[in-house]
């Protein structure tokens, strides 16, 4: 079987299509009802936060293979500027720094809408392709539908289970892999 006759195959089996009805723009994101967030809130046991974000630096994870992807440009507008008016020089007036940024949204940690990716001239839930344009970005499925993301976190350690510290260079790690290092944590897999 051909690749895309298989990934055919698997999407036809995974799709959400129509699950929560034919206008839905969350998919999956459905799951997080009250009830889940309530339940992930109860299973805190420490308070303790791990970081998982790519920082927006100019040495981020973009190498220049794909045209246009480019990590994070920083420059500085303005510097101790006297935006309020200063003929004088008077430091006693209120002085700005600004500054912008310019940057390739994959250079990044991000969350990516359901209007990321189309297959055969549709969206998620069937949209067509053509609702994601050049100056409207995605006028159907865009990130805006989101609004709000509390849900619990399941960090797993595949290092810790090989017993290793950290996983070989290349290591792939494989879905079998995430079920096996979930049972050895004694985690189950919910919203």
């Amino acid at each position: 079987m051909s690749f895309n006759d298989r990934f055919h195959e698997i999407s036809t089996e995974v799709r959400n299509w129509g699950r929560w009805g034919d206008d839905d723009r969350l998919g999956t994101l459905n799951l997080l009802t009250d009830e889940a967030v309530a339940h992930a809130a109860s299973t805190i046991r420490s308070g303790r936060r791990v970081p998982m974000a790519i920082d927006l630096s100019p040495n981020g994870p973009q190498i220049g293979s794909i045209p246009g992807r480019v990590n994070p440009l920083r420059a500085m507008n303005y510097i101790n500027n006297p935006d309020l008016g200063d003929p004088d020089g008077n430091a006693m007036v209120p002085h700005f720094n600004d500054d912008h940024v310019v940057m390739g949204l994959q250079a990044a940690t991000h969350w990516d809408a359901l209007g990321h990716v189309s297959y055969a001239g549709s969206l998620y839930n069937g949209v067509p392709a053509d609702t994601v344009t050049a100056l409207g970005g995605s006028t159907v499925l865009g990130i805006e539908n989101v609004r709000t993301l509390v849900g619990r976190g399941v960090l797993l350690d595949v290092a810790a289970m090989r017993g290793v510290d950290q996983l070989p260079g290349g290591h792939e790690i494989t879905s079998d892999e995430l079920d096996e290092t979930a049972a050895w944590a004694g985690v189950e897999m919910r919203p």
